[in-house]
This record gives C-alpha cells, structure tokens and sequence, in this order.
C-alpha cells in the first residue's frame, strides 16, 4: 500500500488533480490496476488516503518539535520560544507543496470529513496544552481561549495556502507577527 501512496503523491504532484487518476498510479507503483483497486476502491479513497497522511504529519511535527524541545535546556535564544517553533512548524507545513495541500483538503473536506479533522486538531492542541514545556505552562486558559488562539494561529497557517501568491509580507514577518498574537492574548487572556 505505501508504494501505491508515494506513486500517487508522485502522480498529483505531476499531474495535480486534473490528470490525477488510477492507471496512471498503477503504472507509476509498478502494480496492476487490480491490486491497486484492492487496496483502494477508487481515486476519491486515495485522495482521502493522502489527505490523512498530510494531516496526520502536521500533527507529528507539531509533536516532534515540542517532544525534541523536552530534553534540551534553554539558551534564552528566540528559537526557545514554544510559540514560535509550533508557529514556525505549522507555517512550514502549510507553505509546503501549498496546491496539492489545498487539492487534498478540498476533497478530504467535501467528503464530509470534517469532523475528523477537527479531532486532528483538538488532538494536537491537547498535546501542545499539555507539554511541560509548551507555551500554554503557566497559563490557565478557558476552553473558549484555547479555541479562540489555536483556531487563530491555524487559521494564518491555513492562510498561507490560501494566499499563497498574494501574501502581504514575507513568510518570516507573518511569523513574526502570529507569534506577537499568541504571546498577547496569552498576557491578556491570563492578566
């Protein structure tokens, strides 16, 4: 199944969604069409296939960062800040390869998946909720805080997708400037 994933991503990276289809994913993993439609019954469940792998890499990346944090001590450097490594993490990964993330979102969403990308991202705020050294140490926020920044922070991520050609400003000053959000509305949210 793997080989049959990396030859469609190999194949919507080439062809996007327009000449996104079947054979050609068969002929690129070197299977027959018959064992690719025995591991997926149509191009829709691969396209849902590779939308989770997306999604489900943003959330180890998010985790990698502040799980590698954990053990090394702080050097007072910016790049100590939790805040600015999820935002950094979460912004690189959105900025990446940023049409076919919309493709697959697009088709992931349409399927009525919603839900569980929702449970994707709750997850992941968990997690950065309760590191020991994440950015939320310190501070106790109400459920509707929590939302209302991660959804924010998400939200600009999203946004460098979205408006990938037509961004105001570097990626480096949109950084900069979601990371002087969370750190404001966490001094506020907690003063």
């Amino acid at each position: 199944m793997a080989v049959i994933l990396q030859a469609a991503w190999d194949v919507l990276r080439q062809h996007g969604l327009a000449g996104f289809n079947t054979n050609r994913i068969a002929a690129r993993a070197g299977v027959s069409i018959g064992t690719l439609y025995g591991y997926f019954p149509n191009k829709q469940s691969i396209l849902i296939a590779l939308a989770r792998q997306l999604l489900q890499g943003d959330g180890q990346a998010v985790l990698s960062a502040l799980q590698a944090d954990a053990t090394v001590p702080p050097t007072g450097d910016a790049c100590d800040d939790p805040v600015r490594r999820i935002v950094r993490v979460l912004f690189a990964r959105h900025s990446a390869e940023p049409r076919l993330r919309r493709a697959l979102l697009s088709v992931y969403l349409g399927a009525g998946l919603a839900d569980d990308d929702d449970a994707q991202v709750r997850a992941q705020i968990a997690a950065i909720a309760s590191h020991p050294r994440g950015p939320l140490v310190g501070h106790a926020l109400s459920e509707a805080q929590l939302f209302v920044i991660s959804r924010a922070v998400l939200g600009i991520a999203r946004g460098l997708v979205e408006d990938a050609q037509t961004l105001p400003a570097s990626q480096g000053a949109l950084e900069d400037e979601a990371v002087r959000l969370v750190h404001s509305y966490l001094t506020l949210a907690v003063g």
